[in-house]
């Protein structure tokens, strides 16, 4: 077990930088074992900070955990910071911060005129990619080529999940995402205005992914079993999320014990999950899986900082929850000839596209027993900054009401962002054809992604987001969208 007394904790600026700074000094006593690190030709006297684009993911999270291994004892407490480009080529927050920095997952294609001290960004112009990852881009550049097998084993995960995808819904990679969102409840009052709620600052939900994405390379490296017995793993959940039931700050609210038992139905036995949580391409098994990393917590940092980090955990899978019942729960409004809803989520609504082409369409491609009654429809929806992942429960809807077949629009007037997504019974070639229509109007405002897989265009297409502010606002709307889709044949 790695030691963290209360010693260590007050000596090293509390709980949250002692959990980064044991997870890097872990690591590099792998790497160091193995003779894995190579001279360092970074100008580390200049080195203030490390910098990820804002929200970070796995990749990035990994890739800092690495070059912090390498560095030396004192520079591993340096500044960890996300960062949005406002500018292309003219940004003074890049132009201060960057070039005392390390860069990550961002810069290859706008940096705001700034240079780093290192850049470490796969991303190419037309969503391809130099490398598997910033995690690689980091190895290669200060590792040699064999490191330690529990440490090269997470690397190959984190890799072809940057690659491929296909992460399972209880991969850590994938609730992380959410975490960027979640404004945890740190006081809960009966007078809402008095609760204190906030978003968990840069460094907080690095200390959680490191100390999770360590622990489970301390239990490759002592072989302590992650893959197989998945009953202890569903105990361990389940002691897990009972700690959070007593704990939670949402206890009282109305919809808290029906969430508590949708995790208890979707997410306690790991059985069927180990079994169906392989990585799309090698067919490995997926390793980050939030039973694995619970077992694998207890084992590497003791009951007590386990529970304490999954707390974190639930706290973000409960709001995802909570906030898809109640808007699924509201969308049904929608079923009676109701047009639109107006809730603390946001402003929701249906419209049917009634054109023959719309109809063809599903007649021809849909094979439904009443192909002609599916006519395509959008649902959109215009959020509040409490909203998560508002795409979900309104092609939730799309799919239980009218099979899948529409486009999902949703708009983000906080940050300033939209994005459309794709049915899942809405014909790919149809998709493909109204994506380059977006794209040809506001080629500016506009990003399309294309599958690694198949070189298909991904199921949505995004306009803005917390990285690339500079990216001027869409001025396309709902009604922009309906003629769009009547121009298809």
């Amino acid at each position: 077990m790695i030691q963290l007394t209360k010693q260590y904790i007050d000596n090293n600026g509390g709980y949250l930088h002692s959990l980064r700074k044991k997870s890097a000094l872990y690591i590099q006593n792998l790497l160091k074992n193995e003779k894995s690190i190579q001279s360092n030709t970074l100008e580390l006297n200049k080195l203030d900070r490390t910098i990820s684009h804002a929200h970070p993911h796995l990749d990035e999270y990994f890739a800092d955990l690495l070059f912090r291994s390498c560095l030396p004892e004192h520079k591993m407490d340096i500044d960890f910071m996300e960062m949005s480009i406002q500018s292309q080529d003219n940004d003074s927050a890049c132009k201060a911060y960057w070039p005392n920095a390390v860069v990550y997952g961002i810069g290859s294609m706008a940096a705001g005129g700034a240079d780093a001290i290192c850049l470490f960004d796969e991303h190419q112009e037309k969503g391809e990619k130099s490398v598997a990852s910033s995690s690689q881009m980091v190895k290669d550049k200060l590792m040699k080529k064999y490191i330690p097998s529990s440490v090269f084993q997470v690397l190959w995960e984190v890799n072809e999940l940057d690659s491929s995808g296909a992460a399972h819904n209880q991969h850590i990679s994938n609730i992380i995402k959410t975490a960027h969102q979640v404004r945890f409840m740190f006081k809960k009052d009966k007078e809402y205005y008095k609760s204190i709620q906030d978003w968990l600052s840069p460094e907080w939900k690095k200390s959680i992914m490191d100390a999770a994405i360590t622990s489970v390379i301390y239990c490759l490296e002592n072989r302590i079993d992650l893959i197989n017995n998945p009953d202890e793993k569903t105990e361990c959940l389940r002691k897990s999320l009972k700690h959070y039931s007593t704990y939670s700050p949402f206890k009282e609210d109305k919809i808290f014990n029906e969430v508590i038992t949708y995790f208890e139905n979707n997410y306690i036995y790991q059985k069927g999950v180990f079994n169906s949580a392989q990585l799309a391409v090698s067919k490995k098994d997926q390793l980050l899986l939030l039973g694995r990393v619970c077992f694998a917590m207890e084992h590497c940092w003791g009951e007590k900082t386990a529970s304490i980090i999954m707390m974190h955990f639930w706290e973000i899978l409960y709001q995802g929850q909570a906030a898809f019942m109640e808007i699924s729960s509201e969308l049904e409004q929608l079923k009676n000839g109701q047009t639109a809803i107006h809730s603390k989520y946001g402003i929701f609504h249906k419209k049917e596209i009634d054109n023959h082409r719309i109809k063809a369409m599903s007649a021809f491609n849909l094979k439904l027993k009443k192909d002609f009654e599916h006519v395509c429809w959008i649902m959109h929806g215009d959020q509040t900054p409490i909203m998560l992942m508002g795409n979900r429960p309104l092609i939730n809807f799309l799919n239980r009401n009218n099979s899948g077949f529409g486009i999902v629009f949703l708009e983000d007037s906080f940050s300033c962002t939209k994005a459309i997504f794709k049915g899942p019974t809405f014909p790919q070639r149809y998709w493909e054809k109204l994506v380059d229509l977006i794209y040809k109007r506001e080629p500016e405002a506009w990003h399309k992604t294309l599958s690694m897989k198949t070189g298909d265009y991904a199921p949505f297409l995004i306009n803005g987001n917390r990285s690339h502010q500079y990216v001027p606002v869409s001025e396309l709307n709902v009604d922009d969208l309906e003629d769009l889709l009547k121009k298809l044949s």
